[in-house]
């Protein structure tokens, strides 16, 4: 029997900041003077500079030492950051109480990366104890402003009923503010929804328009559940190398159930059809992997 992913997708990773542009190595030692004056900002850019190897051998151990100082005078990018390098364990002994605590630091100054990673500490119990009225609360901060990966979780607990009253029309409302700026697991979950009529009238053809753009993304369950469609004729004509695409990429992700569906399809096609699946496969696999 086929298995169909029917989970809806939970993001669980920890954001960090943007970093800043490539540094001038002439600059760097004007950053590093007034850093060990003790100005804040020059200590947060030279964490970054150390963090991201911008014109010095990348070293997260010195990265944490200036977000450290920084995050000592309460800058929030600071706090976040070294939260970060807490939470992975990169340059600092992994500790999750203590990411936990930096991550409520800037999450409390607003910065809505820290707020969503704050949401993920709640949701998962990782370093505080599990809380997903806090979490909802947390998520509801960060996608106040504008973070879609808040927004996308905030409409998975809303509909599983986690944390606050289980309510399908917000949830989609969630799932559709993020898909339409590009959320690849706001698109799946939409994809999901659709499919099963799940808060929303059952509509294949508009389960097949979210399930492929997540797909195009690289969302290896989209692209397992939309090689299903093609294989069994759900809202697109009957498609067997175009099921053979997609399903060949979500076997490379490591997708539950894709390469028994993958082998069958295999014993489907024709020789000619196969290697041309296979090329396209590679080509939108290529795509997908070069995308920012």
């Amino acid at each position: 029997m086929i298995k169909r992913s029917l989970a809806i997708l939970f993001i669980g990773v920890i954001l960090t900041s943007v970093a800043p542009a490539q540094v001038p190595k002439s600059a760097i030692e004007s950053i590093r003077r007034k850093a060990e004056a003790g100005d804040c900002n020059s200590q947060l850019s030279l964490g970054f500079i150390y963090l991201r190897g911008n014109g010095v051998v990348r070293d997260s151990a010195k990265a944490a030492q200036w977000f450290s100082k920084a995050a000592d005078q309460a800058d929030p990018k600071a706090q976040l950051n070294l939260g970060l390098l807490y939470a992975t364990g990169d340059g600092v002994q992994k500790d999750s109480t203590a990411a936990a605590q930096l991550f409520k630091k800037a999450a409390e100054q607003g910065d809505p990366a820290a707020q969503y990673n704050l949401g993920v500490v709640y949701s998962g119990g990782i370093g505080f104890p599990k809380d997903a009225e806090r979490a909802v609360f947390w998520y509801r901060k960060a996608a106040a402003q504008g973070e879609l990966n808040a927004e996308s979780n905030l409409g998975t607990m809303i509909a599983l009923g986690e944390g606050a009253p289980k309510d399908l029309r917000k949830a989609i409302q969630s799932f559709v503010k993020a898909a339409n700026q590009g959320h690849s697991g706001a698109q799946f979950n939409l994809g999901l929804m659709y499919f099963n009529g799940t808060g929303v009238p059952k509509d294949y053809e508009k389960a097949v328009l979210w399930y492929r753009k997540a797909a195009e993304q690289g969302e290896g369950l989209a692209q397992y559940n939309l090689g299903l469609m093609f294989y069994n004729t759900e809202g697109v004509r009957k498609n067997f190398p175009l099921a053979y695409v997609w399903m060949n990429l979500a076997a490379a992700q490591g997708v539950e159930g894709a390469k028994n569906v993958r082998s069958d399809l295999e014993r489907k096609l024709t020789r000619a059809q196969l290697q041309e699946a296979q090329k396209l496969s590679a080509k939108l696999g290529d795509v997908i992997v070069s995308m920012p």
